[in-house]
């Protein structure tokens, strides 16, 4: 089990004061759609699987752009050679054309991740820089950002052959990948980006809330510099709580406390899709332990999440 420590006890009590506060700000990353979307290691061992089975290579390896070199893991060369050898042979636009199949979703996917915002005070905002379109059909009443765009649905993509069409690209390296306009797949941000309408609107509702939390969110291993940039210099100083809820939250926790020069910048070392059920079936915690509407019972929520924890039962 794993064992908490009065500073982690503390930071949950910081969100739970988000969770009680309107008019608070989330920012959420790929760890807040763990289980439904593919990490970055199962996005490359799903790519590669399917190259390899199409079992269609070029005489000579390509070279690998920066989307592909960011998704793309290769295996230990002394391991297997040949197969380190044909993944060299993979096109890079045939990366840039099949993550966005990989990082949607059904459309009737429901998650705890998500449904545990209905609890959060509104309104609220949910920054959301994943592409896979699960906040936007969760998180009714709050203000719903997607800077980063959104992928289309599974239904959508079959209609229109998308992956006829990428599966082509393995034959014919040269073909253009097909592409979701505004969407940004991983890699560094484009500087344009801060030009959006969404972080237009955000600079304004950043400078009136109080209490933000970012959630599984590293800001794409720092490739997402210019959202970083923005946050830590639209983020009031008056603030009065910055949460990092992740497996490993400290480092950032660490550089956000000097960027913004805060000693209000807590710390969850924890897994956001097991938090967040632990948050919104807390056992029997509301019958002896009443709290204020809107916010949790801090030690029943962190023992929950320990059960879950060490279940590990969640679908």
């Amino acid at each position: 089990m794993q064992h908490s420590g009065p500073n982690t006890l503390a930071a949950l009590s910081a969100l739970s004061r988000c969770f009680f506060s309107p008019e608070s700000f989330y920012v959420l990353g790929a760890g807040a759609s763990v289980p439904h979307v593919p990490t970055t290691e199962q996005l490359s061992k799903r790519l590669l699987g399917s190259f390899l089975e199409h079992g269609v290579f070029q005489t000579e390896p390509i070279l690998r752009d920066v989307i592909s070199s960011r998704v793309i893991r290769d295996p230990e060369y002394w391991k297997d050679p040949l197969k380190w050898e044909l993944i060299q042979r993979l096109p890079p636009n045939y990366v840039i054309g099949k993550l966005p199949e990989l990082l949607t979703t059904q459309s009737r996917v429901t998650s705890a991740n998500y449904d545990v915002f209905a609890l959060a005070a509104k309104p609220s905002t949910i920054f959301n820089m994943n592409v896979d379109r699960l906040a936007m059909r969760s998180c009714r009443g709050h203000r719903v950002f997607e800077p980063h765009g959104r992928s289309l649905s599974p239904e959508a993509f079959a209609k229109i052959g998308w992956s006829s069409y990428t599966e082509a690209i393995l034959d014919f390296p040269e073909l253009s990948p097909p592409t979701i306009p505004g969407l940004v797949l991983p890699g560094p941000e484009p500087a344009e980006i801060l030009t959006r309408a969404e972080y237009l609107a955000a600079a304004r509702l950043l400078s009136i809330s109080k209490h933000f939390s970012i959630i599984g969110y590293s800001f794409g291993a720092m490739d997402d510099l210019h959202t970083y940039a923005f946050l830590t210099s639209k983020i009031p100083r008056s603030h009065q709580s910055v949460i990092v809820v992740s497996l490993e939250p400290y480092e950032m926790m660490h550089r956000l406390s000097d960027e913004l020069k805060s000693t209000s910048v807590f710390a969850i070392p924890a897994s956001w899709q097991h938090l967040s059920r632990a948050i919104l079936y807390p056992g029997d915690c509301k019958t002896f332990h009443p709290t204020p509407h809107g916010s949790f019972c801090v030690p029943c929520v962190w023992y929950q999440y320990e059960t879950l924890l060490d279940a590990g039962s969640l679908s």
